[in-house]
């Protein structure tokens, strides 16, 4: 394996891998020929299903978050209509102090 450890025979075996590739492929490829075309098609038409899916997806996870925000906003502002009422409470006289008792 010390043939292989020089840089020269390394380019010349890719080389040679390459030119081989080249010369299979042109051999295979005719037989693909007519595919291109329909195949493309069908490529397009698989990214436009795609790109539905998404934003029916996108639409129902947007109104999932819409309707997330209205709740933690209709809890918020019970919590703070009940702060506001225990603080009013507080803030009133107690009646049987205000009596004298």
């Amino acid at each position: 394996m010390a043939i292989l450890e020089n840089g020269n025979v390394k380019f010349l075996i890719g080389l040679a891998v390459g030119v081989l590739g080249v010369g299979v492929a042109r051999e295979i490829l005719p037989s693909f020929d007519g595919l291109g075309r329909p195949m493309a098609k069908a490529t397009i038409k698989s990214g436009f299903k795609l790109f539905r899916w998404g934003q029916e997806n996108m639409a129902r996870f947007s109104e999932y978050v819409e309707d997330l925000i209205a709740e933690a906003g209709n809890e918020l502002e019970s919590e703070s209509e009940k702060e506001r009422q225990q603080s009013s409470s507080e803030d009133a006289p107690d009646r049987d102090f205000a009596k004298g008792a």
